[in-house]
């Protein structure tokens, strides 16, 4: 039993650690100019959906919609299932993302969002509540895939599955736009 929890917490540690550094070396060869967005384009009046992964916490990914409303904002649900026997969890939320500074390839918002969440537990109990997060991201398009969006953000979230509590949440993610 002690073998099995701690397997299970050095898995979650290096998946975590994984997703981080993907996204950071992501951000690092965007920010230096290493990969090139002179044709790439973001994405006005169009649906993208998607795979978000909201970081330590919510194991599972989220399938997420986003829909560009104009040029300064978009709207974003979002839904994770995670079926495991006896410890199910379920997630649905919304997120308003209000654009700050638009580039041709790249575009960085501050996010405002909430929704609800159910977290089950080993022992076949569970317990239901709410979340809500503020933060900040950055939408990256790439010039060989003008239609692929990948997000990178962070921020704060408070949640009360079990007890309230705010933490600090990192999430990555991709969205193809239609």
């Amino acid at each position: 039993m002690q073998l099995t929890a701690t397997w299970s917490k050095t898995f979650t540690f290096t998946k975590i650690f994984k997703n981080f550094a993907l996204s950071i070396v992501i951000l690092i060869l965007s920010t230096l100019g290493l990969v090139d967005f002179t044709n790439a384009k973001v994405q006005v009046a169009h649906i993208g959906i998607g795979v978000t992964n909201i970081g330590p916490g919510f194991s599972s990914p989220q399938i997420s919609v986003e829909w560009q409303m104009d040029k300064a904002s978009s709207l974003e649900g979002m839904m994770g299932i995670d079926t495991l026997q006896n410890s199910n969890s379920l997630s649905l939320g919304a997120r308003f993302n209000r654009h700050l500074f638009i580039e041709e390839s790249l575009d960085y918002s501050v996010y405002l969002g909430g929704g609800l969440m159910n977290q089950g537990a080993s022992e076949g109990t569970s317990s239901s509540g709410f979340f809500f997060e503020a933060g900040g991201m950055a939408n990256v398009y790439l010039s060989g895939l003008p239609n692929l969006g990948i997000q990178l953000g962070s921020g704060l979230r408070m949640e009360s599955p079990t007890s309230s509590r705010i933490r600090t949440v990192f999430f990555s993610g991709f969205h193809y736009y239609f």
